[in-house]
């Protein structure tokens, strides 16, 4: 007796759940609950024919060992699934990349304003304004979709595990006051100058710090 789809998708992703319990992840980590189906059709002579409609199951897991993605996608290759796609990198705790970003981004524009500073002989004074720009954080898709039937290599050999990077940028500026033991004289044009040393600095600084997922 020839197998109905439901049987053959059911198999298929029972033998790659099962795989995927033996590699260590978890339940809460898949998610296979959704189904859907889709017609089916061969194409001949420019015309479509309904050959019947086709049972998907969609399996959505996270990996939380990204040495073991590799393999796991090779697995489910194995298993029969015939298609994975959307594959992208993420933090489990991204908040704390994004304040060490913010924090070496407000570290660099300070370390610059300061040696601006020094080359006009004058030093920080109090912040006279911030703006911040909203960090940038995006969880980027990986290399490819990959199909059982086209697939002369294995997963191994055709996903990378780059890294994640999250960008911080504030722009900074802080007024200038006169170095330590500089003399100012009483004279007018004297009292213009540093007036004009007193307006405020501007520093822009982007920083990026970037960490393995």
């Amino acid at each position: 007796m020839r197998p109905t789809a439901k049987k053959q998708a059911d198999d298929r992703v029972a033998q790659y759940l099962s795989f995927l319990e033996q590699n260590g992840v978890g339940k809460k980590d898949i998610n296979s609950a959704n189904l859907r189906t889709q017609p089916d059709y061969d194409y001949k002579d420019g015309k479509s024919i309904l050959k019947g409609y086709a049972r998907c199951v969609p399996v959505e897991v996270t990996v939380r060992q990204l040495d073991k993605l590799n393999s796991l996608l090779d697995g489910a290759l194995k298993a029969g699934l015939n298609e994975i796609r959307s594959v992208s990198l993420g933090v489990a705790q991204p908040e704390k990349y994004k304040d060490e970003a913010r924090k070496a981004a407000i570290d660099d524009a300070v370390r610059q304003a300061q040696q601006l500073a020094s080359g006009f002989n004058s030093k920080l004074g109090p912040v006279y304004s911030v703006r911040y720009h909203v960090s940038n954080y995006q969880p980027s898709p990986m290399v490819r979709m990959m199909k059982s039937e086209a697939a002369p290599v294995s997963a191994q050999d055709t996903y990378e595990q780059p890294t994640i990077q999250f960008d911080d940028q504030v722009d900074v500026v802080f007024q200038l006051e006169p170095a330590q033991g500089q003399q100012q004289s009483t004279q007018p044009q004297q009292t213009q100058q540093t007036q004009q040393n007193e307006q405020p600095q501007q520093t822009q600084e982007q920083d990026t710090a970037t960490k393995a997922p």
